[in-house]
């Protein structure tokens, strides 16, 4: 009966925030009510050591508490989408596009082939895209062919810069919100480019990569059931309902983003369970929070600190660099952001602590650079993070499915190489006067 009377709570918050977004404080007060009358486990996990620490810090900073819940509700639908995503992880795991992928992926061993399906999928799958790559491994697979992982993890964390449909993107979004994707994706896709020809070619330095005697993927499907019999139109009927309602609610309804990947994710699992009978939708939805009640706790306490120290710092302009020229100041940016601060996660801290503490912090100093720009540039600086952080969700998740972590070696050369190539880039595009 709790369990149901939560997740009906999540479906209330959800429509809550699609039909009545003015209702930030009784959005805040549904949310808190969730996340904190489950059981506490979660404050014994580090994660949520560092979200307590973050709430504390959040409290004790000075300035008024007026304005917090309404600049909060983006960081809520971004939480809302997380969890909604299972439903579509349900509603694709029923298909049988996971067998297909896996069936496909055993005959084409090599690492581009990974990289680009890693980089495809990771908008539509996730989290989900790990699992179904690297689950068929094994120990002495994964001792020979230490890379495989680091391709996947790389190519996940650069689909980033693909799709809005994870937590770093729609975060970084929720702070220009008078930009489009598109806008953004102009820009992003020479990032792409560049992290997908450096991971490749990274990828091929390697001594025997991807042998052909080495089975990458396992076969998935049960025994009984021949993927050349599986009516592969209908594999891929998820996907492309997602894809549709997706596209059309977002360009041509002009819905936000995160509210349209919600009603997709709801109304993909919705078609799924007609045609396949099955599903519970309490169920699916208590899994989820329950799984990602750490990180929740985590995200949320670290938007409501960089929304207070958004309200202390705002409107200061740092005066040392109101004389530096436009393109040195996007230099020094590009550095803090490509090559210190994924140092400073390197330590262990999650990306979410380094970015809620620096972005209002630099903000008056881009105001000379176009938000498409700075948009993509946040966006690499999650890339990079993602990639070199011990503590991220993209390495926790790839440790999980190999039941092993020793296969996580940071390599600084690649992030100082792509940290280079990437602030090339977009010096050059800042130079350029690249303006949306």
């Amino acid at each position: 009966m709790i369990i149901n009377l939560r997740s009906g709570l999540w479906l209330l918050l959800a429509l809550l925030r699609i039909f009545a977004p003015e209702q930030a404080l009784l959005a805040v007060f549904i949310l808190l009510t969730i996340l904190f009358t489950q059981h506490w486990s979660w404050i014994k996990l580090r994660s949520g050591k560092i979200a307590l620490f973050i709430l504390i810090l959040a409290v004790i900073l000075p300035n008024h508490w007026t304005t917090v819940w309404h600049k909060l509700m983006p960081y809520v639908d971004v939480i809302i989408m997380l969890v909604s995503l299972n439903l579509l992880r349900s509603a694709i795991a029923n298909s049988a596009i996971s067998q297909i992928l896996s069936q496909w992926l055993t005959q084409h061993r090599r690492p581009w082939i990974t990289l680009g399906v890693s980089v495809g999928i990771s908008p539509i799958f996730n989290m989900g895209t790990i699992p179904i790559l690297l689950a068929g491994l094994s120990k002495k697979e994964l001792t020979n062919n230490r890379e495989i992982p680091n391709i996947v993890a790389r190519g996940v964390a650069t689909a980033n810069l693909l799709a809005p449909t994870s937590a770093p993107v729609l975060l970084t979004l929720s702070m220009f919100p008078a930009i489009s994707w598109f806008s953004v994706m102009s820009i992003s896709l020479f990032a792409i480019v560049i992290m997908i020809a450096l991971i490749g070619l990274n990828a091929y330095r390697s001594n025997h990569l991807f042998s052909n005697n080495i089975n990458i993927i396992k076969e998935i499907t049960p025994p009984d059931i021949s993927i050349t019999n599986i009516n592969r139109w209908k594999s891929l009927l998820p996907v492309i309902i997602f894809l549709g309602t997706l596209l059309t609610l977002s360009i041509i309804l002009h819905k936000p983003y995160s509210q349209s990947i919600f009603i997709a994710c709801f109304i993909t699992w919705f078609s799924s369970s007609i045609i396949n009978n099955h599903s519970d939708l309490f169920q699916l939805i208590n899994i989820a929070q329950t799984k990602l009640l750490p990180e929740l706790i985590l995200f949320i306490a670290c938007g409501i600190l960089a929304i207070r120290l958004y309200d202390i710092f705002e409107g200061i302009q740092i005066g040392i660099f109101s004389q530096i020229p436009v393109y040195l100041t996007s230099f020094l940016i590009c550095i803090l952001l490509l090559i210190v601060m994924p140092l400073v996660c390197r330590i262990g801290l999650h990306p979410i602590i380094p970015f809620c503490i620096v972005a209002p912090l630099i903000s008056p100093l881009t105001n000379e650079i176009s938000l498409p720009i700075i948009i993509t540039l946040w966006l690499c600086y999650w890339v990079q993070s993602l990639i070199i952080s011990p503590s991220s969700v993209i390495n926790l998740t790839v440790n999980a499915t190999l039941g092993d972590n020793s296969w996580y070696k940071p390599d600084l050369r690649f992030l100082f190489i792509s940290s280079s190539f990437l602030t090339l880039l977009f010096v050059v595009l800042i130079e350029m006067r690249i303006m949306y």
